[in-house]
């Protein structure tokens, strides 16, 4: 069982790997043998269903016996299917070695629908493809509440529109109030009827979706809590970190892959990876930044590994290259000599400068020395 699990788990490209098998039935199988008895007892109990079937067709047909007697087929028919139900029933893991081996052969030859779970309990088809109508029809309400909302806001644009396009002035009423004796009515400036239950109902639908965003939202900042706080989480991320590292001075487009679950492992991955002939010590970012603790370390980055050298550029290695060229271009055009420089002062002749004595070291007569 350990190696079908196994298998499955490759074979499926599981993240977690597989630890429990189900059958069509929701029936949990923990060994191989209770996998080949329940495929044992199914095929012999499809095979007499569909006796039970033929029988049942051939009785409706021949319509040559009388009602007793039928009756009587029927009894005896149910009571054969109900004996040999039991009997079926009644295969077991030690009883296999008893049946026969042709037979045997022939029901394991066809493969055995399973189901894989990583610690999940069993859920039947048909309740996940009930999920998924459910999910579909949720999808099509809320497209067509949304193709509902803008249509009519762009029914109510085009009412504002024409309403503030046509200029209709309104209609002026005296009232009894000294703070506004005139009231204006109607015109342009006041929106119709139509328009205030467009609004209306469009305020309506956007509430309506703001709350079932809020009833999503919150589900999934629930499962989300339920994850974290969960001992057992569907992921552990591992710590082992995977960063992409080049040579002190060569380019970064050479690097290869290293990784660690601390500063010493990567460290020696460094080593071994980039083929070093002294052991890596230091890690620089590539702005030259010295990386010493591992937290400062993220996943996929891009290092700098040395043998303790100070950090060094591509163009501050390869500018140290042309001038070790040149060094040893001008010693063999021009001999050992050539590159003996010694380098001496020049003397300025209108600036005299005497030489240091020693005696400038020495305290005055005048002071104790204590």
């Amino acid at each position: 069982m350990p190696m079908l699990l196994s298998m499955c788990t490759s074979r499926l490209e599981l993240s977690r790997a597989a630890c429990r098998l189900y059958t069509v039935n929701g029936t949990p199988m923990q060994t191989a043998s209770d996998l080949i008895a329940w495929a044992v007892n199914d095929c012999l109990q499809e095979s007499s269903m569909e006796e039970q079937k033929d029988k049942e067709d051939t009785d409706l047909i021949t319509k040559e016996v009388d009602d007793v007697t039928t009756d009587s087929l029927e009894l005896s028919a149910n009571e054969k299917a109900a004996s040999r139900s039991q009997l079926l029933l009644r295969v077991t893991v030690e009883e296999l070695g008893s049946l026969d081996e042709t037979l045997l052969t022939l029901i394991l030859r066809n493969p055995i629908d399973v189901w894989v779970s990583s610690g999940e309990p069993f859920l039947p088809l048909h309740v996940l493809q009930q999920r998924e109508r459910q999910q579909k029809m949720n999808w099509k309400q809320k497209e067509k509440v949304l193709a509902d909302l803008v249509l009519k806001r762009h029914k109510m644009r085009l009412l504002q529109g024409r309403r503030m396009g046509a200029l209709k002035p309104g209609r002026m009423i005296s009232t009894k109030s000294s703070i506004q004796p005139v009231v204006v009515e109607g015109g342009w400036t006041e929106p119709s009827q139509e328009e205030v239950k467009l609004m209306e109902d469009v305020q309506n639908m956007e509430v309506h979706l703001s709350e079932v965003q809020a009833i999503q939202s919150r589900k999934r900042s629930s499962f989300l809590k339920t994850i974290a706080t969960n001992p057992r989480d569907l992921y552990n991320q591992p710590d082992v970190k995977r960063v992409l590292v080049h040579m002190n001075g060569t380019d970064p487009k050479q690097g290869v892959f290293a990784w660690g679950k601390n500063m010493e492992e990567l460290l020696g991955s460094c080593t071994s990876r980039l083929n070093m002939r002294q052991p890596a010590q230091v890690l620089y970012a590539m702005d030259g930044a010295q990386l010493s603790t591992w937290d400062e370390i993220e996943r996929d980055m891009l290092i700098c590994v040395s043998s303790g050298e100070p950090f060094m550029s591509t163009k501050a290695n390869r500018h140290k290259i042309e001038i070790r060229a040149n060094y040893a271009r001008v010693r063999k055009d021009k001999g050992p000599a050539a590159t003996d420089i010694v380098v001496t002062p020049k003397g300025n002749p209108k600036v005299k400068v005497e030489a240091p004595s020693n005696l400038l070291a020495l305290p005055a007569a005048s002071e104790h020395i204590f």
